[in-house]
């Protein structure tokens, strides 16, 4: 037998993870030092669960990790299930390498893995390429 969480539950729970938005009398977002930031990172192989934070993540020259917020401003409302980026997401412009990239991660702190993902097709990076997720492009799901 196996059960889901319910809309409503789903988009608390987005909501409290990614926007910092308290679910009445379930989760909060009282610590003393909430995390207010995720970054957001590349790699060069599919992602799995139970990976390292840093596996196959990109070296390209100029590459370096995306912080984001846990705000409003930063994510968009959820709905079914599923929330995605307010803004587009740009890494920095490749200048030496030649790396395919495959797969993002979301990341609290340095190496607390929030969420993963597979793109949709994967990214060949060279000299001259800007890696960005557009707006509403970055999808997580939880159902």
């Amino acid at each position: 037998m196996a059960g889901s969480f319910s809309d409503t539950a789903e988009t608390a729970i987005l909501n409290a993870v990614f926007r910092a938005q308290a679910w009445a009398n379930m989760l909060d977002n009282a610590a003393s030092s909430p995390a207010t930031t995720f970054d957001i990172s590349l790699h060069t192989a599919a992602g799995a669960d139970g990976d390292a934070h840093n596996a196959n993540e990109t070296t390209y020259t100029g590459y370096a990790r995306v912080s984001i917020g846990r705000t409003t401003g930063a994510w968009n409302a959820p709905s079914s299930g599923l929330i995605d980026n307010v803004a587009a997401i740009t890494f920095g412009a490749c200048t030496s390498g030649t790396p395919t990239i495959q797969s993002f991660k979301i990341i609290r702190g340095a190496t607390e893995v929030i969420a993963w993902g597979d793109l949709t097709a994967s990214l060949a990076v060279s000299p001259g390429i800007t890696p960005q997720f557009a707006a509403g492009a970055l999808d997580i799901t939880l159902t």
